[in-house]
C-alpha cells in the first residue's frame, strides 16, 4: 500500500485519533426507585452533585459535516454531533444512534457539545 502510505505522509489521509476529554458536570442524582412517588416518574435528589466524566472524541470528517448540514437545527444537529463524535475508550460510538444521543441529560449536553466544538474549531468566539 505504498500510495496510501505516501498519502498519509503528505497529511492527505489521516486516521481519526481518539481525543480524551475529562468533562466536569454538575447534576442532581436520581433518588432510588423505591423512593419515587410514582414508579414511572424519576425523582431527583435536592442536593447538587459534581463529577468528572471521561469521554473520547473524534474530530469531524467531511462526511460528518455534509450530513450535519442536511439536518434541520430543530431536528437536532447537536445530537448528531454527539452521535458521530463521542466514543468509548476503544473507539466505539458511545451513542450508536441519533435517538441514543437525544437521551443525554441537560447537565451533560452543554459540556459535551462545548468539548466537541473546541476540538473541531467550531466554537463561537465571544
Amino acid at each position: 500500500m505504498k500510495l496510501l502510505d505516501d498519502l498519509k505522509a503528505m497529511g492527505l489521509v489521516s486516521q481519526r485519533p481518539l481525543i480524551r476529554r475529562d468533562i466536569e458536570v454538575e447534576y442532581y442524582p436520581p433518588k432510588p426507585v423505591e423512593e419515587w412517588a410514582n414508579p414511572e416518574i424519576e425523582e431527583r435528589e435536592d442536593e447538587l452533585a459534581k463529577a468528572t466524566v471521561t469521554v473520547y472524541l473524534k474530530k469531524y470528517r467531511v462526511g460528518d459535516i455534509v450530513a450535519m448540514s442536511q439536518i434541520e437545527p430543530e431536528e437536532g444537529r447537536v445530537y448528531f454531533a454527539i452521535h458521530r463524535s463521542v466514543c468509548d475508550e476503544s473507539g466505539e460510538l458511545l451513542f450508536p444512534t441519533l435517538q441514543d444521543a437525544k437521551m443525554i441529560g441537560d447537565e451533560l449536553l452543554y459540556p459535551i457539545v462545548s468539548a466537541i466544538s473546541d476540538l473541531n474549531g467550531t466554537k463561537k468566539k465571544s
